[in-house]
């Protein structure tokens, strides 16, 4: 078996603790766009974009009206309120450290837009 030559890592809810922080600035976004949600129905649809995440959660018609106005202003309330806050899950630099000494390239990669 041929060693490791590079492993690629996906940012939100595997590297960083951000899960909670994008379920709370969906809830304040879809709210203020007249949806309530609980926590777990939000949370169920975390890792999805917004194109998909929305109107999964509020449906077709609802997404079509407000879908830009809530991503909007999800994106203002993560990046105000919780980017700032994010921690790393504590294995994370541990592990990049042992993938390094063994030769192996490492890439983080994300569907956000930035």
């Amino acid at each position: 078996m041929q060693p490791l030559r590079a492993m690629l890592f996906d940012m939100d809810g595997t590297l960083v603790d951000s899960v909670p922080a994008h379920v709370a600035a969906w809830m304040r976004a879809l709210r203020a766009c007249g949806s309530q949600l609980t926590y777990e129905a939000v949370h169920d649809q975390i890792g999805k974009g917004a194109d998909q995440l929305i109107p999964d959660l509020v449906g077709d018609e609802r997404a079509i009206r407000y879908g830009e106005a809530a991503t909007r202003l999800h994106d203002l309330i993560y990046t105000r309120e919780f980017l700032a806050r994010l921690r790393i899950f504590p294995n994370v630099r541990p592990l990049f450290e042992s993938l390094r000494n063994h030769g192996c390239r490492i890439a983080i990669v994300s569907s956000a837009k930035r």
